[in-house]
């Protein structure tokens, strides 16, 4: 797979556990919880920490595809 393709499905995953931590935001606040009750909640905080670990791992993949194209350039640019 390359770094393009790892990024678009680690793009769509992201998306998918923020709907996922969104909905259950969205009922807890239904149920009547407050915001600081539900930051405490353990399915909305291991969401939470996924989607923070998926933002990492995807700005280190967009850094890495953007430096190689940078030097793809600069090689084409010199060559």
């Amino acid at each position: 797979m390359d770094m393009e393709d790892e990024i678009l499905e680690k793009r769509d995953t992201w998306r998918k556990i923020r709907a996922q931590r969104l909905e259950v935001k969205k009922n807890m606040m239904a149920a009547g919880k407050v915001s600081q009750e539900i930051r405490k909640i353990p399915e909305y905080r291991r969401l939470e920490k996924l989607q923070k670990q998926l933002s990492t791992r995807l700005r280190h993949l967009e850094k890495k595809m953007n430096r190689k194209r940078s030097r793809l350039t600069r090689d084409i640019l010199k060559g």
